[in-house]
């Protein structure tokens, strides 16, 4: 029996960003009426929506149950997942805030036609810090981000749970939470085998 062949596992920590939008939408006051189960694809009265926990009237919020995503009412309408009535005689609107969090992967730098990392697309002026637009690095161009992210220009999902993305101390890295426990797990047992080598 030789010697055992000892492979490393290269540990590759991916590099996102963070970025949230905050908007206010006005809407005319309205009566909820019913929710989509998304599991059955049932609409239900508030009541049993409410029950089933698809509706949460605190948070104002409407929950996939099929795939566990939250959003806000206004969104679940939006979508045809919930189902309002307008009340035409009340006076006023109801404004909400909505805040949108994104999970940025990867920024695309026109000029040298590549995908670069939150960070680096940030210390290369392509992500205004303080406005979060896109910067089209040829025409020098602002762009939304939520727009910069339909066109691609910004590779990045949706996140209703950004509790789970720690942030490092420049506070535009971040890592998926369980990094640390991955990185555990590939360097205890190369120690071993670099012990059981001898």
């Amino acid at each position: 029996m030789g010697p055992k062949k000892v492979e490393k596992t290269e540990e590759q920590v991916k590099s996102v960003g963070i970025i949230s939008i905050k908007t206010v939408r006005e809407t005319n006051p309205y009566t909820i009426k019913g929710a989509v189960d998304t599991r059955d694809g049932q609409m239900y009265h508030v009541f049993q929506a409410t029950r089933r926990k698809i509706l949460d009237s605190t948070k104002g919020s409407f929950t996939d149950l099929k795939s566990g995503n939250r959003m806000l009412i206004g969104d679940a309408v939006d979508r045809g997942l919930v189902q309002i009535e307008y009340d035409m005689n009340a006076s006023g609107t109801i404004q909400e805030e909505i805040t949108r969090t994104y999970s940025v992967h990867a920024v695309v730098d026109q000029r040298e036609k590549v995908k670069l990392p939150f960070h680096e697309a940030v210390s290369r002026g392509l992500i205004d810090p303080d406005k979060g637009d896109y910067i089209h690095n040829i025409t020098g161009i602002h762009v939304p981000v939520v727009e910069a992210i339909k066109k691609g220009f910004i590779k990045a999902t949706e996140t209703d749970k950004p509790e789970n993305i720690s942030v490092d101390s420049m506070g535009n890295k971040v890592a998926e939470k369980g990094v640390a426990a991955i990185r555990k797990k590939l360097i205890n047992p190369l120690k071993v085998l670099k012990g059981m080598k001898h």
